[in-house]
This record gives structure tokens, C-alpha cells and sequence, in this order.
């Protein structure tokens, strides 16, 4: 008894929460920080992040708590800060507060909060460039997870996810698949078992919600297939927590299994009113992701005899549901892992001069583009030659592409051509703070070297992978 005791509580221990001993506690704490904070009072009060997300164009960043690897849910909360103050607090707007530990012990609500969680940072990427939030493996995961605590279990569960993951309440746009979340977790006890629609704008309500209950969200066969492809907005979107409470739910009976070839529901998928050919094609292929990915790239939407030839070579590959790890696989059991992209600011470098700062940074856009950003930061009435910013690739030094930071993009600049196009670009600087721009395309893990000029002069250099 005393030795199961101890093991329970090093099991608690493991995590960290802060300067404080409990999410309880440390909850407290954070919904006492202020707009208008410095830094140094958020972190005197709450200790280090374990992780600060930039977006380096406006000089904002997010403090994240509670996170459990390098790409996880910052499951105690986060802290918007910008020009080095807070702003926006911690959009606890609702006042939610945690799950008791007799309800969700605390390594299974951060299991939990993990697999709900999809950063708008870190998005599964199909080879079409998508990084749809709403992804049917998503949902079957989520819901499973919290099918096994029950209805109050479940829904403090949630509440914990939009406490830490503000923007899943305040802006609906980022994060709208809480809303079909609910319509495959749980039942309504409406009449026909019908989810009111929320009010995100217009996107093609059907007249009976009799006929789809759970619109925009089709479950056939336990594959939960997303219609929805944004609406036109009319005023504010209604806030998640808002439309949680509208409906009396009750957790689903049973877990979600779908089917071994979901291909063959796709008949039974475009009876539904308004269904999109091209979305459910892409629902179908984001569900089987892990077996069997198309040899092209998917731009759909396909005939119906194209999207047979998928069928087919999906087939070919004995795809088929692994419960245990809750994704498609092969006949031999194996599977591709997702991939997670970073799409979070990334700080290449920076170099001062006489006054002013030239920062470099790039982002992930898809799969295959990134952008290289440039800003240059003046001092009050110290003007220099602008910063030039060369991109080459390490491996084999050949030139990409250079930004100066007047917004010209420099397309392609051969050797030979880069400081004729250089001299062109220098000018004096007449703004506090200047941006440019430029796409590029690699795939992940490719290695960059990022050259600053000051003048025709090469002053320091930053090896990067975006």
C-alpha cells in the first residue's frame, strides 16, 4: 500500500508547474496576470516558459505552460505579450477552472489535452499543402478519449482546452472544429437528435436538420467526414463555450471504429444536401494518410473513375483500421507517422550597426514554401545604407534569393547579377521599422545560409533550416 502510494505520487511530481505545486495553483496565478505586465513580472510570478512562440513581424510573442515535448499542448496555459508588455491577458474569458483530480487525474488530462491539441504552428501536412484543422483523425482520437470519461469528464475536459488554448473560444476561425468535435463525442437532446448550427456566418444550412443531424459533420459508418470549407461572415462568430452550453449532451454509448476501406462510403456521403465531391475526396485521403498516400499530388477534386484508381491502389496496399495506434496501416502493420511542420516565426539571425538592427526570419507556409522575412529597426535619426539580405543553399552555395527591406523582391538573382541588383537596392532609410519579403520553396530539413549586407559589404552570416 505504501509502495503504491509513493508510486502515485512521483507519478504526480513528474510534472512541472511553474514556481507553483498544482495546476490548481498555478491556474490561480495566471488568471491574475494583467494586461500591461512586463516580462519579468510574468516570469517573477509564474517562472519560465517552456516555450515562447514569435511572430517576430509585430513584436509578438506567446508563453506557453505546461507542455510535455517540443510539439505538445501547453497544457497549464499561455501569455500574450507584445512590445514587451502582456496583451490580451490570458483570455480567460469564461472564468474556467480545472478539472478536479478526482474526476481527470492529472497524467490523464494532459494525455488527453495532447491528443485533442493541433497548434495553428504545427499542422499535419497532406502533399495537396492542406492544413485543415477539422482532420478526421482528429475528431476519432479527441472523441475516443473523452467517450472514456463520461459526460461531465468529457466536458470539463474541454473547458480545460479552451482555457489553455484561448483562441479556440475567442476566434472560432482558428480552431472551429471544437464545434464538430461535440457532434461526434456526444449525443443532443434536441428533438431528432439534431446540433444547433453555430452562428459562424452563412455556409449553406440545410432547411431540415432532421435529414443532418449533425451538420456540417457526416458520421457514416464512424468516419466523421467535415463539410464545412468556412462561411461568410456577418458580424461576430459565436464563441465555442457559447454553444457548448445551448445543447444538453450526453457522451456517445460507444467508441468510434471506422471502417477498414472508407472509400466505399462515398456513395452514401454524397446523398447528404450540398456535400462537396472535392471534400469528401480529401476527408477520405486525410483519414487513410498513414497507409497510403496518392503518387501525385492531390488538387481535386477527381472524377469519380480517377478517384477509383486511389481506391484501387489503396486497396493494393491492405489497408485497414489498427485500433491500437488509431490510424490506417498496412497489411503489414506498418504505417507512416504524421508530419508536423513548424510554422511558428523562426529567428535566423540578427546584426547591429550604428544604430540600427537587422533581423532575419523565415516562415513555413506549406509543405514545399517558406518566406524569408527581413526587417530592418532604426534608431531616431540615424540613417545608414539598408540591409541586403543573400539566401544560398549550404550544400552546394547556389544563390536562392535576396530581400532588402523596401519590400522589392528580388527574384532569383544569379551570382553574377547580386550586387548589380544590390546596388540598385541600397537606399537610405526613412521608416522606424521596415519589412520585406520573399517566398521560397524547399522541403523540410533543407539547409540555407542567410548572408546580411550592409552595403556591397558581406557582414555576418546564419546557417538555418526552415
Amino acid at each position: 500500500m505504501v509502495g503504491a502510494c509513493l508510486a502515485l505520487v512521483l507519478a504526480h511530481q513528474q510534472y512541472s508547474y511553474g514556481n507553483f505545486r498544482s495546476r490548481a495553483e498555478f491556474v490561480k496565478a495566471i488568471d491574475g496576470v494583467k494586461n500591461g505586465w512586463s516580462e519579468d513580472r510574468v516570469r517573477r510570478l509564474l517562472g519560465p516558459p517552456d516555450r515562447i512562440v514569435f511572430s517576430i513581424e509585430n513584436n509578438r510573442q506567446t508563453w506557453q505552460y505546461g507542455l510535455d515535448g517540443p510539439v505538445t499542448c501547453p497544457t497549464l496555459g499561455t501569455v500574450e505579450i507584445e512590445d514587451g508588455v502582456v496583451d490580451g491577458g490570458t483570455r480567460n474569458f469564461f472564468k474556467l477552472k480545472p478539472p478536479p483530480t478526482s474526476l481527470v487525474p492529472e497524467p490523464l488530462l494532459r494525455k488527453i489535452l495532447n491528443v485533442m491539441w493541433r497548434p495553428n504552428d504545427f499542422l499535419t501536412q497532406l502533399d495537396d499543402g492542406s492544413s485543415e484543422p477539422n482532420d478526421p483523425l482528429r475528431l476519432i482520437r479527441a472523441t475516443n478519449a473523452l467517450q472514456r470519461l463520461g459526460t461531465d469528464g468529457a466536458i470539463s475536459v474541454i473547458n480545460e482546452y479552451c482555457r489553455t488554448v484561448p483562441r479556440s473560444i475567442g476566434f472560432p476561425w482558428n480552431d472551429s472544429w471544437l464545434f464538430w468535435l461535440i457532434r461526434c463525442a456526444f449525443v443532443s437532446s434536441n428533438p431528432d437528435y439534431v446540433f444547433r448550427p453555430p452562428r459562424l456566418g452563412s455556409y449553406g444550412v440545410p432547411d431540415d436538420l432532421s435529414t443532418w443531424p449533425t451538420f456540417p459533420v457526416a458520421l457514416i459508418n464512424d468516419f466523421p467526414i467535415s463539410d464545412f470549407n468556412g462561411a461568410s461572415l456577418n458580424g461576430s462568430p459565436e464563441r465555442f463555450l457559447h454553444f457548448e452550453n445551448s445543447d444538453g449532451l450526453t457522451i456517445r454509448p460507444n467508441a468510434l471504429r471506422p471502417p477498414d476501406d472508407p472509400f466505399l462510403i462515398y456513395d452514401e456521403a454524397m446523398s447528404f444536401p450540398g456535400m462537396s465531391e472535392e471534400m469528401l475526396q480529401r476527408e477520405i485521403l486525410r483519414l487513410v494518410r498513414n497507409a497510403y498516400r496518392p503518387k501525385l499530388r492531390f488538387d481535386g477534386p477527381l472524377s469519380r473513375q480517377e478517384f477509383e484508381v486511389l481506391h484501387k491502389e489503396y486497396r493494393s496496399v491492405g489497408g485497414h483500421w489498427d485500433s491500437t495506434h488509431e490510424l490506417y496501416a498496412r497489411k503489414d502493420g506498418k504505417f507512416d507517422p504524421d508530419m508536423y511542420i513548424d510554422y511558428s516565426e523562426q529567428l535566423v539571425g540578427s546584426y547591429d550597426e550604428a544604430g540600427t538592427t537587422t533581423i532575419v526570419a523565415c516562415r513555413r507556409l506549406d509543405l514545399h514554401r517558406w518566406k524569408l522575412i527581413n526587417i530592418c529597426l532604426e534608431a531616431p535619426n540615424i540613417s545608414v545604407p539598408t540591409s541586403f539580405v543573400a539566401v544560398r543553399r549550404q550544400d552546394s552555395g547556389v544563390l536562392v534569393k535576396g530581400v532588402r527591406t523596401s519590400g522589392l523582391d528580388v527574384r532569383e538573382i544569379e551570382p553574377d547579377q547580386f550586387f548589380a541588383k544590390l546596388a540598385l537596392a541600397l537606399h537610405h532609410g526613412e521608416a522606424d521599422r521596415q519589412i520585406s519579403s520573399a517566398t521560397m520553396e524547399s522541403q523540410p530539413g533543407t539547409r540555407f545560409i542567410a548572408d546580411i549586407y550592409v552595403g556591397q559589404s558581406l557582414r555576418t552570416s546564419f546557417v538555418f533550416a526552415p
